[in-house]
């Protein structure tokens, strides 16, 4: 940082080097301020000022047009639409010598055709501003905090109630095309033309399982079993007679009281008693079955 002390008697010596050091003292802190606010060598920005007003007009105000800082003096016309530029003037200074050299140099913003409109110069935030975005900043931060942890929290819950897909043996119904299987999805082939039947763990009071086809077995797997068809044997058949009527000759004589046709024929047959017949029936076998649909099983494979 530089610094002159004009507080001395005696006359000052305003030499080049004392206008140099003022000159730079000044470019420092300028260029501090720029580094401060992270403005760019190029690019259109409102520093201060430079309201549009209602119904028309323009405050006076101060810009920042591709590294320049240029005061704006306002106008009583226009608005938001309205363009502005940088305008550079200058000034030659006679020096001792006899030349003259271009010393002064004003930069300005003025309303231009040619510049670019008010409402897409992008306006450098306040001390405050920035202190009330801070703070809404602190809150949004602490809402997504805490919607971060909900989320957390459900994705708990969504991958123990998705465990069972995830780390393989969880099975569902597909019920379209298996070509039409998701992605990361597979047709489990060992369940094809089966149906499942829960685990009984039911023992007796030997401890002997009382559904042993239906009881775990060690490896996991699950046992299998069942028929599509079955065959009756005699001892499933349903406990039944078949009565058939015997014939055979015999004869009689002697009146009856009555009427002459009670007289009975010497060549009737009498039926006098029952037997069992000869065997019959098939051993075709016959469908046990329920009515069903088929669909796929699949599970998740992650890949």
């Amino acid at each position: 940082m530089k610094k002159i002390d004009f507080d001395f008697t005696g006359g000052f010596p305003l030499k080049s080097k004392t206008l140099h050091n003022m000159q730079a003292a000044y470019f420092e802190v300028l260029q501090t301020i720029i580094e401060h606010l992270d403005l760019p060598g190029t690019g259109h920005y409102i520093i201060g000022g430079c309201q549009a007003l209602d119904p028309t007009g323009i405050t006076n105000g101060m810009l920042y047009i591709d590294g320049d800082v240029c005061p704006f003096l306002g106008t009583a016309t226009g608005g938001g639409a309205t363009k502005i530029s940088k305008i550079i003037t200058t000034e030659e200074a006679a020096f001792k010598n006899g030349l003259n050299h271009t010393v002064y140099y004003n930069y300005v913003a003025l309303v231009n055709d040619n510049g670019t409109a008010l409402a897409d110069f992008e306006r450098v935030p306040t001390v405050n501003e920035i202190k009330t975005k801070e703070v809404i900043l602190a809150n949004q931060i602490a809402q997504c905090s805490e919607a971060l942890n909900i989320i957390s929290q459900k994705m708990v819950t969504i991958e123990s109630k998705t465990a069972v897909f995830m780390a393989g043996g969880g099975m569902v119904l597909w019920n379209k095309p298996a070509n039409e299987i998701p992605q990361g999805w597979q047709e489990v082939v060992d369940w094809r033309g089966r149906m499942p039947v829960g685990v009984d763990i039911a023992v007796d009071g030997s401890g002997a399982f009382i559904n042993p086809e239906f009881s775990p077995i060690n490896n996991g797997t699950g046992r299998t079993g069942g028929t599509k068809t079955h065959v009756l044997s005699m001892e499933e058949m349903p406990k039944h007679n078949h009565n058939v009527a015997v014939f055979a000759n015999g004869s009689a004589s002697g009146n009856a009281d009555g009427h002459p046709d009670n007289q009975i024929d010497p060549n009737r047959k009498i039926a006098s008693d029952y037997t069992g017949g000869q065997p019959d029936g098939t051993t075709k076998a016959f469908s046990v079955l329920n009515p069903y649909r088929t669909v796929y099983f699949i599970e998740y494979t992650g890949t």
